[in-house]
């Protein structure tokens, strides 16, 4: 009998040093990446929602 998986969560922690390998290649800071993964998570947590409103 086939198994459906309907939703899965992945859970990650990233860690990173301190030094500036770090560091993007584009120049831009800390701050700005962690500004920019926000945004994209709520985007993707945004849709998710609506995909199952629309259901």
């Amino acid at each position: 009998m086939p198994i459906e998986i309907r939703e899965l969560l992945i859970k990650a922690e990233v860690t990173g040093s301190s030094g500036s390998d770090a560091r993007s290649g584009n120049g831009r800071n800390g701050s700005a990446d962690r500004d920019e993964i926000i945004e994209e998570s709520v985007r993707r947590v945004l849709e998710i929602l609506q995909k199952k409103e629309e259901r």
